[in-house]
This record gives structure tokens, sequence and C-alpha cells, in this order.
């Protein structure tokens, strides 16, 4: 029986609704294992402090024993462990369980395996148990990494004067830091979530970096005896600093991360984050600011796909969904949930036959696959639905829970070319394999739909004749930045060897769809040197500007490049009352008899509203009872293109 609507959809907007604030969290028994494990041999453990100690291996039903001091704060963590661990803490003198953890977001998504953070509240020895899930013993072996960090010294960097530098570099440097001590700190605005905002409940420290010269940053934070952080990004100096962008709970259990990958910084610009304990609570806590040298297109955008070359077996995962939205109700065929976390392949046959392909994901995860084509040549994104579809969910699918249910792909022994979801008993997961001819072009996606994070295994299942081989055209566009030059904003990007008949198209819009563009350059020759383009848009839009790259083929093949944004920016902060407000504000201006422009973003830069004032004589009433409840900015604009100031403000 059909239902009205299906079950998957609905298990989508859940987790959609869902998994922020909780799909990290590391999830702990109500209980412990028992004091009753073996010790580890080589006597005990007196840990570097500051700094980290590794026993390479630790099997199931050993325990290590750690000199530990009072105040210090220790984590011991098994990530990267090959089977389910539990982490349990006693006092070597005896007692009761100290701490106790089974499976942690720390070491990533759904992980099973163990993270804990704990500080000694006694000087003597304190045993590490380590257990196989449910506390069984096992011959296997995991590193058991042990960190130390002495008792926080009294906060300097409660202020804004104060802040704390961070390092920035590929990778992340995570250091411990607290905010045990501090008080609410004195600079203004005060930030854009994580409130209330008294003082009993906003004790704030404070730290500053320099963005890389490509804007590139994650910022990420673990949780130490603080177990909910809340960061605020903010541009600027002590002096006047500007709202950035607010978490709460997209890190590690809930603390807070900040990905600006798609949306980066200004480059080389003074940037500082304010750094707080939901509810007033404080405590130890990890920061890094994470960079990237280079930062081409990725795989997660279809234009960043991966050209397959043989049959061999292909290992991915990914964290993120991209830059570019790649699949709509146009192209996405069965993939109702769009991208989820999801990565691109292009892949051509080098003789005609029939082509399977089977994807193993590592552990129960619900993965969906898509394949478009054939093609004559390559264009991103597919331009219209997917020839092989699989939406299956495992709960549906004759097997499960086993790991059988969990696997997905083409074979020759299916039929169907797609699958929904349900109902159970009817999905297997498989749509039939495809015939080919050699010289075709296809794209294929491969989508998480837990949103987990985690890996899969894909393996060809080529017969009839049928290869692979590297025939389709590559992505050109390297390294495709924008940043403002005086009232311009310049567009630049790095080629690769691009063919003699190349041309590049330079596409605007005022959010990251709907795209038209402005100019083009021509191609370098094919000689196989990178080359450095320019294009300036010397009229840019008012507020953001977003920018792609339409590669053009001599064949008629066509590629976009991810995309990037941009603005002119007035420097100039307007006054906007009352803020936080609920249905209208009022913006102070200075009288005037010429027209003022204004322009009302949202918070990733997509413009809800414009309009235009013909003179200026008091403040500018705006209503906004409209508005969903978040973080807004209004900017002000004379002439064609001229800033006056901007503001910004809470609609609660």
């Amino acid at each position: 029986m059909n239902r009205p609507t299906t079950l998957k959809a609905l298990i989508g907007r859940t987790i959609l609704l869902v998994s922020l604030p909780f799909g990290l969290v590391h999830i702990e028994a109500s209980g412990q294992c028992a004091n009753n494990n073996t010790l580890l041999p080589g006597g005990t453990i007196s840990p570097n402090c500051p700094g980290q100690t590794t026993v390479p291996c630790i099997t199931g039903g050993q325990y290590a024993l750690i000199n530990v001091t009072t105040g210090n704060n220790y984590t011991f963590s098994t990530c990267g462990a090959t089977f389910d661990t539990q982490i349990t803490l006693y006092n070597n003198a005896g007692g009761g369980s100290l701490g106790f953890n089974d499976d942690s977001g720390v070491c990533g998504l759904f992980s099973a395996q163990s993270y804990l953070a704990w500080t000694a509240t006694f000087t003597g020895q304190l045993r590490v148990l380590v257990d196989q899930y449910n506390c069984a013993n096992n011959n296997l072996c995991a590193s058991l990494i042990i960190t130390c960090a002495t008792a926080p010294a009294p906060v300097t960097n409660n202020e804004c004067g104060g802040a704390i530098p961070l390092f920035v570099a590929d990778g992340c440097f995570m250091q411990t830091y607290s905010n045990v001590g501090a008080t609410r700190s004195t600079p203004t605005p005060n930030p854009t979530c994580g409130g209330p905002f008294t003082n009993a409940n906003f004790r704030d420290v404070w730290f500053s970096f320099t963005a890389p010269s490509n804007g590139v940053v994650i910022i990420e934070s673990v949780p130490g005896t603080l177990q909910d952080g809340v960061m605020q990004l903010v541009a600027g100096t002590c002096a006047s600093f500007t709202n950035v962008e607010c978490d709460d709970d997209d890190g590690v259990g809930y603390m807070p991360r900040i990905d600006r990958r798609c949306l980066t910084l200004t480059p080389n610009a003074p940037y500082m984050i304010r750094f707080w304990g939901l509810s007033g609570t404080t405590g130890t806590f990890g920061l890094c600011v994470r960079s990237f040298s280079t930062f081409p297109t990725p795989q997660e955008d279809c234009s960043g796909a991966f050209t397959v070359c043989n049959d061999q077996a292909l290992n991915n995962s990914t964290n993120y969904t991209g830059c570019s939205v790649d699949l709509t109700s146009t192209n996405r065929g069965c993939l109702m949930g769009n991208e989820r976390q999801g990565t691109w392949y292009f892949f051509s046959p080098s003789s005609s036959g029939t082509i399977g392909l089977n994807i193993v994901p590592t552990g129960n995860v619900d993965y969906d696959f898509a394949v478009w084509g054939p093609y004559g040549s390559i264009s991103c994104p597919p331009p219209g639905p997917p020839v092989r579809c699989s939406w299956a969910y495992p709960p549906n699918i004759t097997g499960y829970p086993a790991s059988v249910a969990f696997q997905t792909g083409m074979r020759t022994s299916s039929v169907d070319p797609s699958e929904a979801d349900g109902p159970a008993g009817a999905v297997d997961g498989f749509t039939s394999a495809l015939t080919v001819v050699a010289g075709q072009n296809y794209i294929l996606y491969i989508d998480n739909f837990d949103v987990s994070g985690q890996a899969f295994t894909l393996d060809w299942q080529l017969s009839g004749g049928a290869s692979l081989d590297c025939t389709v055209l590559p992505i050109e566009v390297l390294d495709l930045a924008a940043h403002p030059m005086g009232q311009s904003i310049a567009v630049e990007w790095t080629t690769t060897s691009a063919g003699s008949n190349a041309t590049f198209v330079v596409e605007r819009s005022h959010a990251p769809y709907d795209f038209v563009p402005i100019g083009s350059l021509p191609g370098n020759s094919d000689t196989g040197v990178g080359h450095e383009l320019r294009f300036m848009d010397h009229q840019p839009l008012r507020g953001f500007n977003y920018y792609r790259i339409k590669q053009l083929g001599g064949d008629g093949s066509y590629f976009y490049s991810s995309v990037v944004s941009a603005s002119i920016t007035p420097t100039r902060q307007l006054t906007l009352a009352p803020n936080p407000a609920t249905d209208h504000l009022e913006l102070a201006m200075t009288p005037t008899s010429e027209p003022v422009h204004f322009q009302l973003h949202d918070a990733t830069g997509r413009i809800l509203n414009a309009w235009t004032e013909p003179t200026i004589n008091g403040p500018v009433h705006i209503p906004i009872a409209s508005l969903y409840p978040g973080v807004y900015t209004v900017f002000a604009y004379k002439g064609s293109n001229q800033p006056l100031g901007y503001g910004i403000f809470v609609r609660k």
C-alpha cells in the first residue's frame, strides 16, 4: 500500500530538524563497566603535562594505571580504534566510577569510539579501563591517547584587548583554554546567539587571528570540562568590530563550529572569536583555526568531481554538501533529499558492455546514489533527471538490520532503473545495470542520507567487455576568488591547460543561484601551463555579489566552477532600534534630499527586500514582522553604488 508521505521523506525532515543539536553528541550509557579489568603490562604511566602521551596498544579488558595531579585536566581517547570501545575511570585506591564514555562525537559523527575529559580531584593513581562494548574483553589493540593540561591560570583574555592570538595553519592545532573566572566583557554589540547576555549567564573570553590569503577557514572546538560552548566570530578590532557568524551546537557534542569554506572571510583581515559557556557555565575547552593553503573546487560539488580512470575500488566520505547547489527538483530524480553529504564522480567507458557497481558503507549507514547520462560531453550540474537512481530505505529491505540491507548500487539481476524508499519488501537497494557504449560520459553522485560522515567503498562490476578510461574533460578552473578593489570587485582564478578554443564566462548573482553572465575572457592556449586570469566587475551589485565561472569548450561542452562571494561593504555602522525587535525597526539616518537605496539581507547574504526612499527627513521605519527569527543586515547606499552604512539586527 502506498504511503501518502514517504517514510524516508519524513525521516529526512526529522533529521534536518534534530541533527544540528544532537547529531554529534557523545552518547553515554547510564552505567559503566565494572572495575575488574587486568593491568596493562609496563607499569604506571606518568603522562606529559602539559602535553600528550600515547599508549600504543591496550586491549579490551585491560586498564592503564596513570599518575594524576589534583587540578590538572586530562582527556582519554580511543578515537581510531578498530572496535567499539568504552572508557571507565576509577581511583586506584578504591571507590565508584569517576567517569564513563561509550560513543563520543569527538571521534566522529556516530562514532563507536570513546573520548572522556576529566579534571583530577586527587593526587595519586587513576585506573583507565578500556572495554569492548558491552564491557567485554578482546585481543584487539587500540591506541589510548592521553592529554594533560595543568590547572588553568587566571584568564587574561576576559576583555577584547587581551585576546589570545590563535595559530592559523593547515590542519587543526588544537590547544586547551579556559573561561574559569571570566566575567561578562564590556564590548558591544552583544553576540547574535547563545544569550541571554546577563552578568551571570555570559562569561566570555576573547581570541584573535588573521584570515589566510584565500579566506578559507574552519573554527573548531572540542569539550573539556566545559561541555556546552558558544562562539561569535567578529570582524575588525576591539575599537570597531562587526558580528559575522555565531554558533552554538554545530561542533562536537554541544560545542560550536564555524565553517567558512564556502562563504569565505576577507583575505588577510583581522578577526576575533568571543567564546563562552551556555547559561554561564565555565571550564576548559579546545579551540583551533584550520586553514586550507589550497582549496580547489570540492568533490562535494559536481564541478569538482573525481574522474574515474579505471575499475579500481573507490573509498570516500565527506562532512558537508559543498559550495554549489547542484540538485534541484528538475534533476534530482529519486533523491528527494537533494544533496546530503555526497561526492561526485565522472566516468566514461573505453569499450562497450555492461556496468554495475556495489556501494558498501562502513557501518550501517543509509547511502543513496544517482547516475546521469549518457552525454557526448559533461556539463555541471546535470541538466536533467538521472537514468539510474536509488532512494531505498534500509528498514524496507529484506534482511534488515543486517549490513546487507545497507548496500546499494546497480546489478544485472535487478530490473528497475529507479527505486523509491519503499514499501517494505518491494525494494532491494539496487537498480538495473547500465548498458554502455564506448566514449559516452556519465555523472555519478553518492549521497549519505544519514549525514553521518561515515565512509563507503565502491566496487565496479564490469561485464560484456566494458572498461573505464580517463576520457572526461577535466575541470580547469582552480582557486577561484573574489575580493573588493575600491568600488569594484576583482574575480580571479587560475587555470591549467584549457584548450585553445576555451572561453571563461563570468556569471554573477545576488544569491548563490539565478546567475547571469556579465563578461568573458578567452582561455589560454593548450600548453599545459597554468595561467592566472582576472575579471574586474566595475559595477557590482549592492551588498553581496556571488560569482561563478562557466568554462566553455570548443566542442560545446561546459562546466561550472564553485561559487565565491564578495561585497562592497560600507564601513560605517548604522543605529537600529529597538534591537532585538519583533515587528518593526527605526533606522537612524542623516536627513538628505537625495534618494537613498536600502537592502535587507539574511545571514547567508540573500537579498530579501530592496527599496528606495526619495528623501530622508528622519528615522527610516522598517517593518520586520514577516521575517523569521534570526540575524539580518540592512545596507544603505546613495547614488549608483556609494555605500552609506549598514546595521545588524536580531529578529526575535
